[in-house]
């Protein structure tokens, strides 16, 4: 009995029917991968705005966001409400004082800046004006590196610090862009205060979230060069001792 062969024509129109299944199953897994994100974002957010409500413990909510991120990104598994709060309670203490230092240097300079505005004289209120402009800006990079520094890394509230301000005056174009998303909801209210109904309802559904994915975005690959000389410093520890 002779072999029936597959005309070439027919080949081709099933190699064209695979091409397609395969591009409707990828639509369809970006499509569902996407409608996953954005769930995870909106119950990301609600977690931070939830855990913020006191004030005082927006450093460790922004920690733990920024945390749960990073892990998710890192294709870990992760259980966005389970880390969120395993790392909203694991960095608190230290979150939280970088956060109070930073209020209290925010509340420092931004009196300084309005006094130069509205009492100053001449060259020394601008001077003035520009010194405290310089130190808003500075407290604002140091406290967003350092906040994510403390959910990455172990170490003193010291040395964080003074990582955060080393890291953040290398990668000054970064932290700059951080700092802007950072304010962008404030910025947002002042650029258009009519439309503050909008801008409410996406900071409750994702406003907060999206800007720390972005500013997961903007630092990944610099912790990960930090991360990977831990790794090897760690090994050469555990090569020493054996």
């Amino acid at each position: 009995m002779e072999d029936k062969k597959i005309p070439e024509s027919d080949w081709e129109a099933i190699d064209a029917s695979e091409r397609k299944d395969n591009e409707d199953k990828g639509v369809k897994s970006r499509f569902e991968n996407g409608l996953f994100v954005a769930a995870g974002m909106v119950e990301l957010n609600m977690l931070f705005l939830l855990t913020s409500i006191p004030i005082f413990t927006i450093g460790a909510g922004y920690t733990a966001m920024y945390v749960t991120i990073h892990h998710a990104m890192e294709d870990r598994g992760t259980s966005i409400h389970r880390t969120y709060f395993e790392k909203f309670k694991e960095n608190f203490k230290q979150s939280t004082l970088i956060w109070i230092m930073g209020m209290i240097l925010f509340a420092i300079f931004a009196s300084d800046y309005y006094f130069a505005l509205t009492g100053g004289i001449g060259g020394l209120a601008t001077v003035l004006s520009v010194l405290a402009g310089i130190g808003i800006l500075l407290t604002s990079f140091v406290m967003l590196w350092s906040l994510a520094l403390t959910g990455l890394f172990e170490n003193t509230l010291g040395k964080t610090v003074s990582n955060g301000l080393f890291i953040s005056l290398k990668n000054a174009p970064r932290s700059f862009a951080m700092t802007i998303l950072s304010l962008s909801p404030l910025l947002s209210l002042w650029w258009a205060p009519d439309k503050w109904s909008m801008e409410l309802l996406l900071l409750v559904l994702f406003w907060a979230a999206a800007i720390a994915y972005c500013n997961v975005t903007l630092t990944k690959d610099v912790f990960a060069r930090y991360m990977g000389q831990d790794e090897t410093s760690t090994e050469e520890k555990n090569r020493e001792e054996e």
